[in-house]
């Protein structure tokens, strides 16, 4: 997280081998690509956020798990971090941190 605030970012992407997106530092991601909401799945990784089951279980946003790549991320139509604490927050943009020590997204 250190990282991502030096750049001026409140939250870091956390990311598998072959870049795909897990979470947040301290939040689930939720990414909007082709108008659909799609979370990262468990298997890769997510944790079983309180915030992150309610917003798949919310028939508005209509959200399912499904692996997110990094090129996906950064053709997002709208990216999102949530969790129990501070709810769902929309995030102002992504920073590319290839210069700092993590990739991060910018609140």
């Amino acid at each position: 997280m250190r990282a991502a605030e030096a750049v001026g970012a409140e939250e870091q992407r956390v990311e598998r081998a072959g870049g795909r997106l897990v979470e947040g530092g301290r939040s689930t991601v939720f990414v909007q690509l082709d108008g659909r909401w799609c979370t990262p799945p468990l298997a890769d990784g997510a944790l079983p956020g309180v915030q992150r089951a309610a917003l798949l279980a919310d028939p508005a946003w209509d959200a399912l798990e499904r692996r997110i790549t990094r090129a996906e991320l950064a053709r997002a139509e709208r990216v999102v971090v949530c969790n129990a604490l501070r709810g769902v927050l929309e995030v102002a943009g992504l920073i590319d941190a290839a210069a700092a020590a993590a990739p991060a997204l910018a609140g």
